[in-house]
C-alpha cells in the first residue's frame, strides 16, 4: 500500500516525500516485482532532485538486488543522463552507445551500467 502512496508522491513531483515513503515501505514489500519498482522509483526520485551521486548508487544497488528485472530502454537512459549531468562524458557515452547497440525492446541495467 505504501508503495502506491510513494508512487503518487513521485508522480506529483514530491520527490523527497516519495523517497521517504518508498524507503520506509521497502521492509514490508514481499513481491519481488513491486520491490524492484519501488527501488527504481527511489533512484529516479534522487535523479529528479538532482542528486546524481545518490541516483547512481541506487541504480547500481538495483542491479545487485534485482539482476533479472527488466526495464524499458527509456528508463535505462536516466543512468546515462545522470553521468552526463556530472560531466562524466566517457561513462555517459558508454551507456548511450550500449543502448544504441541493443536492438531488443527491453534491456537490463546490468548490461549497460557496469562499474563506474
Amino acid at each position: 500500500m505504501y508503495v502506491h502512496i510513494g508512487e503518487c508522491f513521485y508522480y506529483a513531483k514530491e520527490y523527497q516525500r516519495a523517497i521517504d515513503v518508498l524507503t520506509k515501505s521497502r521492509l514490508d514489500i514481499h513481491d519481488e516485482e513491486e520491490l524492484g519498482n519501488a527501488d527504481y522509483l527511489i533512484a529516479e526520485a534522487f535523479y529528479k532532485l538532482g542528486d546524481n551521486d545518490s541516483a547512481q548508487k541506487r541504480y547500481k544497488q538495483f542491479l545487485i538486488d534485482h539482476p533479472q528485472h527488466k526495464l524499458p530502454r527509456k528508463y535505462c537512459m536516466w543512468l546515462g543522463w545522470s553521468y552526463l549531468n556530472q560531466k562524466n562524458y566517457p561513462k555517459a557515452i558508454e551507456i548511450f552507445h550500449a543502448l544504441a547497440e541493443r536492438s531488443d525492446e527491453l534491456v537490463t541495467l546490468h548490461s549497460i551500467a557496469g562499474p563506474s
